[in-house]
């Protein structure tokens, strides 16, 4: 059984810049009250938890 979750790409995005400091473009090419799976959430977040560390490397 797969449990729908409540998140939404706004929910997405706020979360990314409240925890990184990071806002991307792409909250311009999807609708932000579209709903998305807890997985597609949590694997969003990890890709967002690097971006800082590669940033960080290129400013070098």
């Amino acid at each position: 059984m797969v449990l729908k979750s409540n998140r939404t790409y706004q929910d997405l995005f706020q979360k990314n810049y409240n925890r990184y400091g990071i806002q991307t473009t792409t909250q311009f090419n999807v609708n932000p009250d579209e709903q998305i799976s807890d997985e597609k959430y949590q694997e969003a977040l990890k890709v967002y938890s690097v971006l800082p560390a590669i940033f960080e490397r290129l400013g070098r």
